[in-house]
């Protein structure tokens, strides 16, 4: 039987177009891109023996030498080296699948001030996003019938899944250039994800931030 091997090839694509500019709001700013990511790949299983025709080989009265010149005679090395070229070409093929992957996102981000404190600017973010994800696999008829040696049944599968988030996370500021207190804010912050397969999910974060000095910075946060 000829060497076995794998031709293996990808194509890949990314696109991503962006834009930012300002609001007429205090110092509000607005960013948002919109991104594709498409990855196709291709597998050939070159000179894949099937076992449906070994197994009507071995079946044959004769051998098989009605099937390809020579039969098949599958005891010893000899046998096993000599199979004449029709066997060869009867016993083996190059099956083929497809993979294909791609990803879908959008995200826009608008953040500026609220309000001024004595300690500086109170700070906003918000986040709206949406992002969906495709998978489809697509084999020949010889790999979805497990008749490849040595290849587990690989079926044809695909999906998709999509998620759409908002966010917001919020930073105030309560003290500053005081003894041991460079500066000390609270920080706080939400997201809700709205999975097409699983629904809804919250969650949510809070933190501290000290500097005791312009050098040193701790935080600690609960999540």
């Amino acid at each position: 039987i000829a060497n076995k091997g794998f031709d293996e090839q990808y194509n890949v694509w990314q696109y991503l177009v962006g834009a930012r500019g300002s609001l007429p709001v205090r110092d509000w700013t607005w960013d948002a891109f919109l991104a594709y990511d498409s990855t196709k790949h291709n597998q050939t299983m070159l000179n894949a023996v099937l076992k449906s025709r070994v197994q009507t080989l071995l079946n044959a009265a004769d051998g098989g030498a009605s099937i390809c010149a020579g039969g098949y005679n599958p005891f010893g090395v000899a046998n096993a080296t000599s199979i004449s070229d029709a066997c060869r070409r009867y016993l083996t093929a190059s099956p083929k699948s497809s993979e294909n992957l791609s990803q879908s996102q959008f995200q826009t981000v608008v953040q500026g001030s609220v309000v001024d404190l004595p300690a500086g600017p109170v700070s906003l973010a918000v986040l709206g996003a949406y992002r969906r994800n495709t998978y489809d696999f697509t084999p020949d008829a010889n790999l979805a019938s497990q008749n490849v040696e040595a290849i587990l049944a690989t079926a044809s599968s695909r999906g998709k899944i999509g998620v759409k988030e908002i966010a917001a996370q919020l930073d105030v500021p309560l003290l500053r250039d005081l003894p041991l207190v460079h500066q000390l804010n609270l920080g706080a912050a939400a997201r809700y994800s709205d999975y097409t397969t699983s629904g809804g999910v919250k969650s949510y974060e809070g933190d501290v931030k000290w500097r005791p000095t312009n050098a040193l910075r701790l935080r600690g946060s609960y999540q």
